[in-house]
C-alpha cells in the first residue's frame, strides 16, 4: 500500500475509533489524511471500502489468536492470571472504542467476523485448557461445571 493510501486509512480507523462510523465522512477523513477529497476517491471507492481495508491490517486489530496462550504451567491461579494479562494487553482502550465505531450496521455485516474472533479465540483456548486440566485430573468436575 502506498504512502497516500495508508494515511487515508489510518485517518479514516482513528476517525471510526474515536466517533464511530456514521458520523466519520469522507470529507472529515481527507482532511485528517492531508488530502484532497478526490485523492480519496481514487485511492478508494468509498468510505465503507476504506474502512474494511483498514480492519484487515493487523495494526487496527487487537491481534489475539489461540497462539498468545500457549504458555501455561497447568497451575489454575497462574494461567488464568497469564490468560487475562494476554487478553487484556491486547483488548486496549482504543480497540474497544474502534469495535464499537465498527459495528454500524452499514458494516456490521462484513466486520462482525473480524470483531468476533478476539473473544472466540480467548474463549477456545480457555476452554480447551480447562478440559485438558480436567483431564489431567487437576480438578473435579464438579469445580468445571462452574465455569459453563
Amino acid at each position: 500500500m502506498d504512502e497516500t493510501s495508508q494515511k487515508i486509512l489510518d485517518a479514516a480507523m482513528t476517525l471510526v475509533r474515536d466517533k464511530g462510523y456514521v458520523a466519520t465522512t469522507t470529507k472529515e477523513i481527507a482532511k485528517v489524511a492531508s488530502v484532497n477529497e478526490c485523492t480519496l476517491f481514487r485511492k478508494f471507492k468509498n468510505r465503507k471500502d476504506i474502512v474494511l481495508q483498514g480492519v484487515k491490517q493487523a495494526g487496527w486489530r487487537a491481534n489475539i489468536h489461540q497462539e498468545i496462550f500457549e504458555n501455561v504451567q497447568w497451575n489454575l491461579q497462574a494461567d488464568i492470571e497469564m490468560f487475562m494479562k494476554a487478553y487484556m494487553g491486547r483488548m486496549t482502550p482504543d480497540f474497544v472504542n474502534l469495535s464499537i465505531g465498527l459495528r454500524a450496521s452499514q458494516l456490521y455485516e462484513e466486520t462482525s467476523a473480524i470483531i468476533m474472533k478476539v473473544p472466540q479465540a480467548f474463549l477456545l483456548s480457555f476452554t480447551q485448557y480447562l478440559n485438558k486440566m480436567f483431564d489431567l485430573g487437576k480438578y473435579q468436575k464438579q469445580i468445571m461445571m462452574l465455569w459453563f
